[in-house]
């Protein structure tokens, strides 16, 4: 998820920062 990040960084803002839920990770991407 780091490098999803570096790579939208130019057009979205991320809400909530990768973290751990379970077995699953998610993190929270929207719009500039």
């Amino acid at each position: 998820l780091n490098r999803v990040q570096q790579d939208v960084d130019t057009f979205a803002k991320i809400e909530q920062y990768p973290k751990m839920e379970g077995r699953q990770m998610m993190m929270v991407l929207a719009p500039r």
